[in-house]
């Protein structure tokens, strides 16, 4: 066929537009772009900026499309889309939407834009059964529609409690990334390894996570890269380990970019801010907040991404009381408006900082209501801790454990009370899988009553070293000035050792700690300052 168009033979109109079609149907949208330049009109327009748009060309088909698609249902809702998806433009794709043609209450296309917008806006509910997909009704007319109905419901279940439905519906082959629309394909992925994350199956996303990360880099897609780099530091997170996170998230936000599908740009920048926080960098944390903040329109339920993030950081960042009344605060929102996920998140995260029966019944219900496994564990777990059940505890931390979320197990079995030499051996081995980070709710550990001389063998010489420094009061970055290391070395390692000796702040590691250097430190005519110049003492 190109060939005939190309040498000016004569082909009706109708056969040209059918080939196009074809092509950009079957992923071959170069040759697409082909044949629609002998399309004339807003036919040929059409089917070039779906072409375009399918060769990650959103700038490129949008203008397009704006000049010379026309106002039909189908240009309308793609515009739509590629605005909102592919453009990071929510007013506009708002804007877009605003404008579409009045006998267009049918059209399929518009129906999955609107499903993609209101997905974004908070008017999408639990009640309404999620739309069927494309191929059981009469879908979408555009090819780059229809992968787009396919993605946003598995979003939608996913967001709306039902993970486990969609993890099962990836399973069977009913969900899959699409292969014609790249901003589409990495966002799949990303909701395919989040349905299995959410439904309690993380050691089965991480293989799969590697893979859509391979998969990605050889294809070259940048926005996709950083997708799938999110989605490998999304899954250390949820393992427990923000350090292994660091350098996959780290990467996610350097290559995201105006490519990068707009709620996944929001997600990956939430990511990283917590992984900072839980690395002792609050004020970065902060900042990166901020500056997502400054790009989510008022009205888009992304804000919600955002506010549970914040719970996090405040929480890694030590300040409890504020992360539980905000958590608290937005659990009841979310709930009341079925956003049934972020919801529990939120429930689960003010029952850990502030364990009471309220709050584990809050959990219980807002479980029972989503199909997780993972979900009723969270539900259990609250119970235990509104209870202090250590029996059920310990169980909670072998389960967790055992489904490869080792942060979650080290929470469990650290609020078991009174756990003696094997509780505290238990601690150790997970604290190690967590890279001996320690989150700062746990209560604190106390020594043996015998002595602290066990504990304090127990440290390794570096470990040792920098307690010493920071007994006597100096902050993390100027031990690692001092001792030329990272920042992130000296956070892990006393953690590691504030978890060994059974302390909580720099006072009662000193108390904890036998004269020794951290001793001449606070003798009369050895301020820290004069130890080591430039520093200032931290309580």
């Amino acid at each position: 066929m190109l060939w005939r168009l190309e040498a000016g033979l004569d082909v009706p109109l109708a056969q040209a537009v059918a080939a196009a079609g074809l092509a950009l149907a079957s992923g071959d949208p170069v040759l697409a772009e082909d044949l629609a330049q002998h399309v004339h009109g807003a036919p040929g327009a059409v089917l070039r900026g779906q072409a375009l748009i399918a060769q990650g060309r959103a700038a490129d088909g949008e203008r397009l499309l704006a000049d010379h698609g026309g106002d039909s249902a189908e240009t309308v809702a793609l515009r739509s889309l590629n605005l909102f998806w592919g453009l990071n433009r929510p007013a506009e794709a708002q804007a877009e939407m605003a404008r579409r043609p009045r006998d267009a209450a049918s059209s399929a296309d518009l129906r999955v834009a609107e499903l993609g917008l209101a997905l974004f806006t908070g008017t999408v509910s639990i009640t309404n059964p999620a739309p069927p997909p494309a191929a059981e009704v009469g879908g979408p007319r555009s090819p780059l529609v229809a992968d787009a109905a396919m993605v946003l419901r598995a979003y939608r279940l996913t967001f709306r409690g039902r993970p486990a439905r969609a993890a099962e519906d990836f399973d069977r082959g009913t969900l899959e990334p699409p292969s014609r629309w790249p901003a589409m394909r990495g966002s799949a992925a990303a909701c395919h390894i989040n349905a299995l994350v959410l439904a309690g199956r993380l050691r089965e996303a991480l293989p799969l996570t590697e893979a859509y990360y391979s998969e990605s880099v050889g294809r070259a897609e940048p926005s996709e890269v950083a997708i799938t780099a999110h989605m490998r530091g999304h899954c250390a997170m949820w393992e427990g380990r923000p350090g292994r996170a660091l350098a996959p998230l780290r990467e996610a936000r350097a290559l995201a970019d105006e490519h990068t599908p707009f709620p996944l740009r929001v997600f990956i920048g939430c990511e990283y801010a917590v992984c900072l926080a839980a690395l002792g960098r609050p004020q970065e944390a902060t900042r990166e907040l901020d500056q997502l903040r400054a790009l989510i329109p008022d009205g888009l339920s992304l804000q919600e991404r955002l506010e549970f993030s914040r719970i996090r950081l405040l929480a890694y960042s030590g300040s409890l009381a504020h992360a539980a009344d905000l958590a608290n605060r937005l659990a009841d929102r979310y709930l009341r408006e079925s956003r049934l996920t972020t919801g529990v998140e939120c429930a689960y995260y003010h029952v850990r900082l502030r364990p009471s029966p309220r709050a584990a019944a809050r959990l219980r219900e807002a479980a029972a209501a989503c199909d997780s496994p993972l979900f009723e564990l969270f539900a259990e777990h609250g119970e235990a801790l509104a209870t202090g059940d250590g029996p059920a505890l310990r169980g909670l931390a072998e389960r967790f454990a055992e489904l490869g979320y080792t942060g979650l197990a080290l929470e469990a079995a650290g609020a078991v009370p009174g756990g003696g030499r094997t509780g505290r051996d238990r601690l150790d081995d997970l604290a190690g899988r967590c890279d001996g980070l320690r989150p700062p709710w746990l209560p604190p550990v106390s020594p043996p009553s015998s002595s602290s001389s066990a504990n304090l063998s127990s440290l390794t010489s570096r470990e040792r070293e920098m307690c010493e420094l920071a007994a006597a009061g100096l902050s993390n970055s100027a031990i690692a000035v001092n001792l030329g290391v990272s920042v992130r070395t000296v956070t892990n390692l006393l953690a590691r050792a504030y978890h060994k000796l059974g302390v909580r702040s720099r006072r009662q590691l000193a108390a904890a700690l036998p004269l020794s250097h951290a001793g001449q430190a606070h003798a009369p005519g050895h301020p820290v300052s004069s130890l080591f110049p430039g520093t200032r003492p931290v309580p």
